[in-house]
């Protein structure tokens, strides 16, 4: 009895009760099946966030005092197009210790703001190898308030402060009035700094910003919630806003089992020590004005009820969010981790928790995002947290690296049954459960949706057997891919190694296609700089297309798939773009 009421109140707690569960048979593909079905391909990614950085950073991050410290995946309409497609969105934040103007003048009245958005299609890629930039039109640019923002700025004095697009006084009014003596005199007190009273540039028409870091000015008005670290930026009517995911916590659900071991990112605003986690809140951040806004998600969590009890107009209902901020909502990875990890445990009958026998499965395998780091039981960096030994008391897999979630457009639909209509998910496999990691089948994968109408609908497509076998897992199709000769002779000529150039591997993708199932795993290498700001920089060179048990290696998809599909002629519109 209390190993059920500990699988009932853990898949409560962290929200695994109502998952869809589906199952899918894949079959053989031919070129012609594939040409009927190609809008999964037409949304594969072939630009990886975490690799792209230093691309972005110096092709659009070049203006001394700005920097792009972060790449995130989100879906926009572009202008060439109608439906949402993939994009790397980044903004370009102020970053102090790489301006010109060191005085203090610079420091805290010019420079006193990052500028405006970039972003890119993950799925085009420029015949130079760079990405499609896109700017990203809006009214006002200007970042007062950023992730990696620190210190204060006086904005409105007489010091021009240096401009975005064109020259503007600052609007906003969250600002602190600096029209007084006595509140220039308390800021001089509190900063220890003397330049704040004594500045003839600071007026009465000036205002004080500080407290301008995303999670700080957040945990400053809500301490009580629980904050993803990495905020991302939209484009919402003209300006930009940060959305960050908040949580309501616990360690003291009642027979609820605690997160442990389970892989988190470095920046996972969650512990160990929960096991009760809801993401109840998005709290959106005005990158302009620094206004603040909790929006409710989850109307019946029990924990925010109380808190809104408390804090009655702190919290705004969902219904009152701009549509255009809506649209761009992505579920939480780092709760999706802790979600899929528990849901491979306690999805199976009480009766054989302990033993795991039966139809366990394990989170897949992580390939690594090296050559040669592809091997089922050594943990490479395509995780960068690291693993903690298990303390759970039932039958445990090996202390592997498992596969990160990765955001993509998916039909949802099973394979063979697609609707034509795609849903911005996180996708994550299963294998089979084995205590050395020695399976790397394909047992399952579950998505979880970002879009508004199915927000946090989680799904699980269960693989069914097909002539007495599983489709291979994402680490054995990665491993299989380099061993091939054509690739192995391509990563040896390109990874050069200490001081030279290095390959470098993107997401490995699983794009079930009509009746079949095909990998996509973009080819990068990274080519040293003579920075000291920027080490290398990644280029695109090229896509891994595998199916079945055979990969090759190819500038784009299409012609990828024209090697393993004799016949294949469609064009896929992710070819390079000259």
């Amino acid at each position: 009895p209390y190993i059920e009421r500990n699988v009932i109140a853990t898949r409560q707690a962290l929200g695994i009760t109502d998952v869809e569960v589906r199952t899918v048979e894949f079959q053989d593909l031919d070129a012609g099946e594939i040409e009927d079905s190609l809008a999964p391909l037409e949304n594969a990614r072939l630009l990886n966030p975490a690799a792209m950085q230093s691309r972005f950073l110096v092709d659009r991050g070049e203006v001394a005092g700005l920097t792009i410290a972060d790449l995130d995946v989100d879906r926009y309409v572009l202008e060439d197009g109608d439906d949402p497609e993939q994009v790397l969105i980044a903004a370009r934040e102020l970053q102090l210790s790489a301006v010109t103007n060191k005085s203090w003048q610079g420091l805290h009245l010019i420079n006193t703001r990052g500028c405006g958005l970039v972003l890119a299609p993950t799925g085009r890629v420029l015949e130079n190898q760079r990405p499609d930039y896109r700017t990203v039109d809006l009214e006002r640019p200007e970042l007062y308030f950023s992730p990696i923002m620190t210190g204060f700025a006086i904005a409105n004095t007489e010091s021009s402060e240096r401009t975005c697009d064109e020259p503007h006084t600052y609007e906003g009014t969250s600002g602190v009035a600096m029209n007084s003596f006595t509140r220039r005199a308390a800021f001089a007190l509190a900063f220890l700094d003397y330049n704040v009273l004594g500045a003839g540039a600071v007026t009465d028409d000036s205002q004080m910003l500080w407290v301008r870091g995303i999670n700080d000015r957040l945990e400053k008005l809500a301490p009580f919630l629980s904050y993803d670290s990495d905020p991302y930026p939209v484009a919402v009517d003209g300006r930009v806003v940060w959305v960050v995911d908040a949580y309501t916590t616990s360690t003291r659900y009642p027979y609820g089992q605690r997160i442990g071991d389970v892989q988190r990112s470095p920046r996972s605003g969650l512990a160990a020590g929960d096991n009760s986690v809801r993401n109840s809140v998005k709290a959106v951040v005005d990158a302009y004005t620094g206004d603040v806004t909790f929006y409710v998600v989850d109307e019946a969590d029990p924990v925010l009820r109380a808190w809104r009890g408390a804090f009655p107009d702190l919290f705004t209902p969902l219904d009152e969010m701009p549509m255009e901020l809506r649209d761009n909502l992505r579920y939480p990875e780092d709760l999706f981790r802790i979600q899929t990890d528990v849901y491979s445990k306690y999805r199976i009958d009480p009766a054989l928790f302990f033993q795991r026998d039966g139809n366990a499965w394990s989170v897949a395998q992580a390939p690594g995002t090296e050559p040669s780091q592809s091997n089922v039981a050594t943990p490479g960096p395509a995780a960068t947290e690291t693993p903690t030994a298990a303390q759970s008391t039932f039958a445990t897999e090996a202390n592997t690296n498992r596969f990160i979630p990765y955001y993509t457009m998916f039909d949802t639909a099973p394979a063979g049954e697609s609707t034509g209509e795609e849903e911005f998910v996180l996708l994550r496999p299963y294998v089979p459960f084995s205590s050395n990691d020695a399976r790397t089948e394909l047992q399952a994968y579950m998505t979880a949706s970002s879009d508004i109408d199915n927000y946090g609908r989680l799904t699980t497509y269960i693989v069914e057997e097909t002539d007495n076998r599983l489709p291979d897992g994402p680490i054995r199709v990665a491993a299989n891919a380099e061993s091939t000769e054509e690739i192995s002779r391509r990563i040896s000529l390109d990874n050069v190694g200490v001081g030279g150039s290095e390959v470098r591997f993107g997401d490995m993708q699983l794009i079930p296609v009509a009746d079949g199932l095909i990998y996509i795993r973009p080819y990068y290498v990274a080519v040293p700089q003579n920075s000291a700001e920027v080490g290398s920089v990644t280029e695109y060179r090229g896509v891994i297309v595998s199916y079945n048990d055979r990969s090759v290696l190819e500038p784009t998809i299409a012609e990828g798939l024209a090697r393993l599909f004799p016949g294949f002629e469609a064009d896929l519109g992710l070819s390079l773009i000259h």
